[in-house]
């Protein structure tokens, strides 16, 4: 029986190379991140142990989620669901005014817990800057990305000798956060 209800079936959302090397990379930042969440107590003053344990396992958190999301592309199935809804509650004709309703929440939850989370993090996101605009980055990338403007989807799928402008920008992304925590695990191989 077809409840029309949206069904999620696994499929690969980018089964290209650049997918699954990027896919890799989330995870090997991932991996990297819980590693330097576990030793912060031996890589950053005693003052900031507890901050930056918990600001790089969270970071970890958030790679293994967008590398299972590169592939699982769970944000159509939730979109698909909100459509699900939509018309079966007779409030597709007014979507719109839904959705702007629910990017401005998203959008103003956001703004306000990254206030609070810089204050909270003050002194951590200044010796994890580079960490944090790579986390800025990426977040950007996939908001653009989600808005599927037309022009911008032109863009983000040029091409510069052979790689497509979106791998760029989301490898970019990326790399400046394993770079932020490479950095600080080798400090601890110096000390």
């Amino acid at each position: 029986m077809n409840t029309g209800f949206p069904s999620w079936s696994f499929e690969i959302g980018d089964p290209t190379f650049a997918g699954w090397f990027t896919v890799v990379a989330y995870f090997i930042t991932a991996l990297i991140s819980f590693k330097l969440s576990s030793k912060a107590h031996t890589l950053f003053p005693q003052s900031e142990v507890f901050k930056q344990s918990i600001f790089w396992f969270v970071f970890g958190l958030i790679f293994i989620f967008l590398g299972l999301n590169k592939q699982l592309d769970l944000q159509s199935y939730f979109t698909a669901i909100a459509k699900y809804y939509a018309k079966r509650d007779g409030w597709y004709e007014v979507r719109r005014i839904y959705q702007k309703q629910f990017i401005l929440f998203v959008f103003s939850f956001l703004l306000t817990s990254l206030c609070l989370l810089i204050l909270y993090f003050k002194k951590i996101i200044l010796r994890n800057r580079y960490a944090v605009i790579g986390l800025i980055f990426l977040f950007v990338f996939i908001a653009i990305r989600a808005s599927s403007f037309h022009k911008m989807d032109l863009l983000i799928d040029y091409k510069i000798l052979n790689l497509r402008l979106n791998w760029i920008f989301e490898l970019l992304g990326v790399f400046l956060v394993f770079f932020a925590a490479r950095t600080h695990l080798e400090q601890d191989n110096y000390s």
